[in-house]
């Protein structure tokens, strides 16, 4: 996947992702519950990823108290998703290119053009619930060390849709300002 495939823009990361095959598509009914969730696991962790608006200074001015606040939340979150994953350990994390309509990830197995998958894809160590999407494979391309898998989602509802596209365009916002900023990688404030 790339920007110009009509995909929008693309979100490229090393995200925790499981797949497994799908015997036959899921019904409407099933598609619409998992939509739901994924939903549900959107709007989270976008809410757990806000940031104070630009223009308010934590250090200055009327926040010190909500500053605190947010720190001992943070670390809460980091507590609880530390439990977590003792418990129920992520899946390895692989390099991804995800977009709303698709997602695109190295792999050591190959798999045939054609097959229905259930991926669950966790977007934040902060919230470690996964999306569960749907997709039918679109193509494999052998690269060094692998595969390279493209799926092509199905049963997406509209309003998920929307807010994972909002969250690939945060993503996108931060890096370009990351960049203006000279950050690299390994500077990035943890989320």
């Amino acid at each position: 996947m790339s920007q110009n495939d009509g995909q929008g823009l693309i979100c490229e990361a090393v995200l925790p992702l499981r797949w497994q095959e799908e015997n036959a598509v899921p019904g409407e009914e099933e598609l619409a519950l998992f939509d739901a969730r994924n939903q549900e696991v959107l709007k989270i962790i976008y809410a757990l990823d806000e940031q104070l608006p630009d223009g308010v200074d934590e250090q200055h001015g009327a926040t010190p108290d909500l500053a605190a606040v947010e720190f001992k939340l943070n670390l809460l979150f980091d507590l609880v998703s530390q439990l977590l994953s003792h418990y129920a350990p992520l899946p390895p994390p692989r390099a991804s290119k995800l977009s709303a309509g698709g997602l695109e990830w190295r792999d050591v197995e190959s798999l045939a053009i054609g097959t229905s998958l259930r991926v669950e894809l966790y977007l934040s160590g902060r919230y470690p619930r996964p999306l569960t999407l749907f997709g039918l494979v679109q193509s494999v391309i052998p690269v060094a060390g692998g595969m390279q898998i493209t799926l092509q989602f199905y049963g997406m509802g509209a309003s998920t849709r929307e807010w994972l596209e909002k969250m690939i365009f945060r993503h996108h916002r931060r890096s370009v300002a990351y960049a203006r900023r000279g950050i690299g990688h390994d500077e990035r404030p943890a989320k």
